[in-house]
């Protein structure tokens, strides 16, 4: 109540991203720069696919195709918003990589998202006791991005 008079409260961003839910994540770029995301997959097709994803919503990629890569990618340079990584790969699996990213005080703070085809509340529990900040199945494109903004957004504010 304002003035005595009842006032009705709308979330626009919400109402705007009900009708298009990458307006957000654009406009978010547009306002504050390209966010940037770390890939690890070692599938060819999956890699290309996944990688569209972010990159239709401005964020920079750089894609590595296993867990070893990846930490070498991290090694020469750790500023990447978000970690998106599957499990199954050769060199270095994706359980590993999680336990050794969150135990590293350099890399322990940024957020990591699995995205794999083993669905299952079972490997859901496991991703997120190894201290997985999302879980997503690799063909659902809307709510790994979903996942990728909120994090992002998280870790910028």
């Amino acid at each position: 109540i304002i003035d005595g008079k009842t006032v009705l409260f709308i979330d626009v961003y919400k109402v705007i991203e009900m009708y298009d839910p990458n307006w957000f994540i654009v406009k978010k770029e547009e306002e504050i720069g390209p966010k940037r995301v770390l890939l690890v997959e070692d599938s060819p097709f999956f890699r290309n696919m996944i990688r569209n994803y972010p990159e239709s919503c401005g964020y920079e990629l750089e894609v590595a195709e296993n867990g070893k890569e990846a930490l070498n990618i991290l090694a020469s340079n750790p500023s990447f918003d978000v970690i998106v990584s599957d499990i199954e790969m050769p060199e270095m699996y994706g359980f590993e990589l999680l336990k050794t990213l969150k135990s590293d005080p350099n890399y322990k703070n940024i957020p990591v998202v699995i995205v794999t085809s083993l669905a299952g509340e079972d490997i859901k529990r496991k991703v997120f006791e190894l201290g997985a900040d999302g879980y997503e199945v690799k063909l659902h494109r809307d709510s790994l991005l979903r996942i990728i903004d909120e994090l992002v957004a998280r870790a910028g504010s």
